[in-house]
């Protein structure tokens, strides 16, 4: 896969995290001392290697897409609870007001 300086998955992640997802995904579960070599399809070129190439391009498409959606998410839950937060706020000024309304009608009261 050729990787475009448009990655997201890539320029989000931290370079370490970034090569265990790339070893990761080729090595084969159980498969104690046989492990595939990266790239070693791509090397034989032919039909396998755009194969190979076009199921990895899309791997890391859809990786990309969830990463995408649940930052979305993330980001739409924090606006809530701000939201949330702006309006207990508010609430507050409205109360201290009312107190200090309160305070001043006292105040002309006790002046006259």
């Amino acid at each position: 896969m050729s990787m475009g300086s448009g990655c997201l998955l890539r320029s989000i992640l931290p370079n370490k995290a970034w090569r265990y997802l790339m070893v990761g995904h080729l090595q084969l579960p159980g498969a104690g001392a046989r492990k595939m070599s990266n790239g070693a399809i791509r090397r034989g070129g032919g039909a396998f290697s755009k194969r190979e190439e076009a199921l990895e391009e899309m791997y890391f498409k859809k990786k990309e897409k969830e990463l995408i959606d649940t930052m979305k998410t993330h980001h739409e839950e924090e606006i809530a609870a701000q939201q949330k937060e702006i309006q207990r706020l508010q609430e507050n000024i409205k109360w201290h007001e009312s107190k200090v309304e309160n305070l001043e009608d006292q105040k002309t009261d006790d002046t006259e």
